[in-house]
């Protein structure tokens, strides 16, 4: 859990608390997270996060110029997500209340992803979009 400080200190000041959960704090638990640890540190996957660029965000618009948004009823990410699923690609599709305010989709690859496997994402991407506006001409 994350708080800033002035929450902390009224939790402290009252006494703190304590609580865990029935999976935490076991040997089992402990030697997975190390093993995870470890992997981080020995394949490099921090750096490669840095190189590669992770957990990006696309807005889906209907005008660049006037940066409009599409019509709720389009559900574009709902559909976006759909072609790109159909191409062998997983992106997270993300509306705020129902669409009214944008609509827009997450892309969230391994860590362990390569420079030719980013280029083939670009690609099927790429090719999502387009389908998804030759269905809306």
């Amino acid at each position: 859990m994350i708080a800033p400080n002035w929450i902390v200190a009224k939790v402290v000041e009252s006494g703190g608390f304590l609580h865990g959960y029935t999976y935490s704090g076991n040997p089992h638990s402990s030697t997975i997270g190390v093993a995870v640890l470890n992997e981080l540190v020995n394949q490099n996957l921090m750096e490669n996060a840095q190189r590669m660029g992770f957990l990006n965000a696309v807005e889906i618009i209907e005008d660049r110029a006037a940066m409009a948004i599409l019509r709720a009823s389009k559900q574009a990410s709902y559909r976006d997500s759909e072609i790109a699923r159909d191409l062998g690609l997983h992106i997270y599709s993300r509306r705020a209340a129902s669409g009214k305010f944008g609509e827009w989709f997450m892309a969230a690859p391994p860590l362990i992803i390569t420079e030719p496997e980013i280029d083939l994402f670009m690609k099927l991407l790429t090719k999502t979009f387009r389908i998804f506006e030759s269905e809306n001409r």
